[in-house]
């Protein structure tokens, strides 16, 4: 196998790791019913203890949370929902 199949399907395997684990994350029937403020503070709070806690991961975590947030500000600029409601 040449090298840029291997490195294709090597990143093919991480996004299905990292899309069961999403399923997994968002299955947990406590998300369910759950606030959103509360759900989202909580996957915050586990995303930065994570960072932490692996340092050598914490400088891609600050990275990775500014990609987030550009991409949240462009969402939101061109969604029809009702802006700057609270979370609820």
């Amino acid at each position: 196998m040449n090298v840029a199949a291997d490195s294709t399907e090597r990143h093919a395997e991480r996004i299905r790791r990292v899309q069961e684990l999403e399923n997994v994350i968002l299955g947990i029937p406590a998300l369910k019913d759950a606030p959103h403020a509360d759900v989202l503070t909580a996957l915050l709070a586990v995303y930065i203890r994570m960072a932490v806690s692996h340092p050598c991961c914490t400088e891609s975590c600050v990275i990775q949370t500014t990609k987030a947030a550009i991409l949240l500000a462009q969402h939101s600029a061109t969604t029809t929902a009702p802006q700057g409601a609270p979370i609820h």
